[in-house]
């Protein structure tokens, strides 16, 4: 009897698993806002691409960007975004970057020949089990 208790158990939560695909994060724009003697805003646009075939609802997140090897700084989003199955779908998120921090690294900045990125996204989601996380990291040039 707990064998067959076992693998009724077992084939439930196979049936319970979904594949975990992670969400592709891009930059599309980024201008310059406001600016103080210490700060300066940055709002970026991104595009997050649900290569999954179920809608991906997010309720907020969290970005990390660095240009160049230099770390920008961080971002948080509230906003509630319905990525469609197999879609995408854009948010706009403000970095406050550190102008001194800046300062230290624009020889490196203007002088280099390439522009690369990275974002580290970590995003709150909501599915049938609750609240859940995902990250993902994406890379480019310019």
């Amino acid at each position: 009897m707990k064998k067959y208790l076992l693998l009724l158990l077992a084939l439930f939560a196979a049936s319970c698993s979904t594949h975990l695909t992670r969400p592709e994060v891009n930059l599309v724009d980024v201008k310059f806002l406001e600016s103080t003697i210490l700060e300066t805003n940055l709002e970026v646009k991104i595009r997050i691409i649900n290569p999954k075939n179920e809608d991906l609802v997010i309720s907020g997140s969290e970005h990390k960007l660095t240009i160049n090897d230099i770390d920008l700084g961080k971002a948080l989003s509230n906003n509630r975004i319905r990525v469609p199955a197999l879609g995408e779908a854009t948010d706009l998120v403000t970095f406050r970057v550190s102008n001194l921090k800046l300062m230290t690294q624009l020889e490196q900045l203007i002088n280099s020949k390439k522009f690369t990125y990275q974002i580290d996204s970590f995003f709150y989601t909501n599915h049938m089990f609750g609240l859940g996380t995902m990250t993902t990291r994406t890379s480019g040039n310019m």
